[in-house]
Formats: C-alpha cells, structure tokens, sequence
C-alpha cells in the first residue's frame, strides 16, 4: 500500500515490468534459505532465489544478513545508494540530483552506516573528477 505502488502496477500492466515467478525447485531453495539464515526475511530469501533460477550476477538488496546470503550464493548484491550512484553515473542523475536524493534518503528511517554513506561520497567524487565539464 506504499504511496507508488500504483506506479509499478502500471508498469507491469504496461508490460514495462515483467513479473518472474520461482519455479517448484527455486521455491525450495528460498525456504532452505529462509530457514537456514535467521535474519534472512522470506522475500530476501525469495530474491535471493530468483536471482539464482535467473542466473542473474547482482541483485538489489540492502538489509546486510540478506547482503550476505547473496555473497556466499555467488551474487553481487547492490544497494539503494549503490543504484543512485550507478544512475550517476551513468549519466540518468545529475550532481544536485544524487545529492538531493541521497540527503532524502538520510533524512528518513533508512538504516545506513556513516562508512557507507562516506564510500558512496568519495565514489560520486570519483566520478565526478571524471565527466568532462
């Protein structure tokens, strides 16, 4: 019931969004998972899994016990602030953009460690040294 979410059922209604399913075998797998790792939520673990039957090689997930099981399944994980700056880079966010976005995200309950916040700044100025003006 979150405010957008209005917005990804029309996308996937649109089709610009295309819903994947786990299969029996990938569904046992999130359950292993699930029940293996105690913090590991039941979608992470469903994420996880996909990412997995999918073949995929990254997977966005930020909570850090799901991180990990991501990890040791072979998996990069990516995060919300690594998402903001990969748009960065790639050019989809602006300066004042990511740094907009990012003071939001600080100003809410998103659980996130100064270290990481201090990475992801020295990596935006990183990228910043090398965009031509």
């Amino acid at each position: 019931n979150a405010p957008e979410s209005f917005l990804i059922k029309k996308k996937i209604e649109d089709e610009e969004i295309e819903v994947k399913k786990l299969s029996h075998k990938w569904k046992e797998k999130a359950v292993f998972l699930f029940d293996s790792h105690n913090n590991l939520d039941y979608g992470e673990a469903e994420t996880i899994a996909l990412a997995l039957q999918e073949k995929e090689k990254i997977v966005l997930i930020d909570e850090i016990a799901a991180r990990k099981v991501a990890k040791m399944n072979g998996i990069n994980p990516l995060g919300s602030l690594g998402v903001i700056l990969l748009g960065y880079e790639k050019k989809i966010v602006s300066d004042e953009e990511f740094n907009n976005i990012i003071n939001q995200i600080l100003s809410t309950d998103f659980r996130v460690s100064g270290n990481l916040v201090q990475k992801i700044f020295e990596q935006f100025e990183k990228i910043k040294k090398k965009k031509p003006s």
